[in-house]
C-alpha cells in the first residue's frame, strides 16, 4: 500500500466517516493536550469533519490571541511549518486537521 502523501489528503473524502473522524478528534484533543492547551470538541463535530474544521478554526483564533506559543508547540507538535500560522484561521484549522488525518490514515495502514 502507499502511503499518501500530505498535500493529496481530502477532508472532504472523509466528511461523513464517523470512525475516521473520532479517530482524528482523539488525535487532535491528544496533540493539542500535549501542547499545553485543552479543546472540548461538541458532539456535533463527530458527525461531520466540516463543522470540526469550524470548531478548530474558532479555536486556534482563541489561542493566537491568549497563548501564542501554545500555537507553536502544537504546530510543531504535529509538523506544521511555523510560517503557517500566518495564514487565515481556516487555513490552518484546515492544514493541522489534515495532518491529523494523515496520522490516522497512516496508523491504519500500518495496524494490519
Amino acid at each position: 500500500m502507499n502511503l499518501p502523501q500530505r498535500e493529496s489528503i481530502s477532508l472532504i473524502t472523509y466528511r461523513n466517516d464517523k470512525e475516521i473522524i473520532a479517530e482524528v478528534i482523539r488525535q487532535l484533543e491528544k496533540d493539542i493536550v500535549l501542547s499545553g492547551g485543552d479543546l472540548e470538541v461538541p458532539s456535533i463535530c463527530f458527525d461531520d469533519i466540516l463543522v470540526l474544521k469550524k470548531k478548530v478554526a474558532d479555536y486556534l483564533i482563541v489561542v493566537s490571541k491568549s497563548t501564542p506559543a501554545l500555537l507553536f508547540n502544537l504546530f510543531y507538535r504535529v509538523d506544521i511549518p511555523q510560517e503557517m500560522i500566518e495564514q487565515e484561521p481556516s487555513e490552518m484549522a484546515e492544514l493541522l486537521l489534515k495532518r491529523e488525518l494523515l496520522k490516522v490514515i497512516t496508523r491504519r495502514l500500518y495496524r494490519k
